[in-house]
């Protein structure tokens, strides 16, 4: 006599019904895990374009801070010598050639970055947004366009910020 009369009649539907719940729990392990993957790629591109990008703003600060300063305008040539453009003589900066040592200057205080200044006017202006006729009120000055290129540690993220500087004569 069987102990277990009723063993002849199952057929297996509780096997299959848990292999049927297995594989859709590795499914969605596995794109848990890819979705985890991702967002930690994504927060270390954050990491690395903000470096770059507050390395950049460091560098346009002590481009002007240089430009604020005494600036002999003869060392400004076409040829940007040292990062210092002539009027007219803007180079691309989106171009990697832009970058070398012998057209840029390298950042003193931001690592893995460089800057270089293009004077703007061909000749003395009253401060872009003043509406003012030239005199004591009103002093003329030059405009300087200034661009300043960053990257983080790993050299992936690139940032280039351009900004524009009145200096007052």
């Amino acid at each position: 006599m069987s102990r277990h009369p009723q063993a002849r009649q199952q057929s297996g539907m509780a096997l299959a019904i848990s292999l049927i719940l297995l594989f859709v729990l590795t499914i969605i392990g596995v794109s848990a895990m890819q979705s985890t993957t991702m967002e930690e790629r994504m927060t270390g591109n954050l990491a690395s374009r903000s470096t770059a990008f507050q390395r950049a703003e460091g560098t346009l600060s002590e481009a002007k801070d240089y430009l604020a300063a005494p600036v002999n305008m003869s060392n400004f040539t076409a040829g940007g010598a040292n990062g210092l453009y002539a009027f007219g003589a803007s180079p691309d900066y989106q171009a990697s050639g832009t970058w070398s040592a012998a057209t840029t200057r390298s950042s003193a205080s931001q690592p893995d970055s460089r800057w270089y200044a293009t004077v703007e006017t061909d000749q003395p202006v009253v401060e872009p947004g003043r509406n003012c006729v030239p005199g004591p009120s009103c002093p003329l000055g030059q405009v300087f366009g200034v661009v300043a290129r960053s990257t983080d540690d790993s050299g992936k993220a690139v940032v280039i910020l351009r900004a524009r500087y009145w200096k007052q004569y």
